[in-house]
């Protein structure tokens, strides 16, 4: 198994969540996360700054963190348009309010970045992650951005995903 990397993970990201590759993380709006400010984590090339010529066989030890970090800015980006409304055509995230809209939401998210449906273990986490969203406070729309954030952050850094 092979980790994606930078670009890849960028370009599947950007893919599977119907974000401008940019978009996907970008820090202060200037400098893209995976090609410039960690390109040597994530497995690529420095070779006029620091002198990084050969890519690492293995990931580093802030790899994990870097990946969360893109895909949570990603995710995060995808919810908050499917659920707060700010596109006519939810991507994802349709009708997470009702369990069938979130079995729906889920299947859609799964097919796309995995290639399988979810499986029903996989379902209950999901359904009960949603559950404890709920019961952190009383803003319903924030409890379901963020189990949409936090369920597509579950999916797209699984090694399932991360690794080919």
């Amino acid at each position: 198994m092979h980790f994606k990397g930078g670009t890849r993970l960028r370009n599947d990201l950007a893919q599977l969540l119907q974000l401008d590759p940019e978009e996907v993380c970008n820090e202060f709006g200037t400098m893209s996360c995976s090609e410039s400010v960690h390109a040597v984590a994530l497995g690529g090339l420095d070779p006029y700054r620091n002198q990084i010529f050969k890519a690492s066989p293995t990931t580093g030890l802030s790899t994990t963190l870097i990946v969360e970090r893109i895909a949570l800015q990603a995710c995060r980006q995808r919810a908050e348009r499917d659920v707060a409304g700010g596109e006519a055509n939810p991507l994802i995230w349709r009708g997470v309010a009702t369990s069938q809209g979130r079995a729906a939401s889920l299947d859609a998210l799964y097919a796309s970045a995995l290639g399988r449906p979810p499986a029903a273990r996989e379902r209950d986490g999901f359904e009960s992650l949603y559950a404890q969203a709920l019961a952190e406070g009383p803003d319903v729309a924030e409890a379901e951005t963020g189990w949409a954030t936090l369920s597509c952050l579950a999916v797209v850094t699984s090694t399932e995903f991360l690794f080919y």
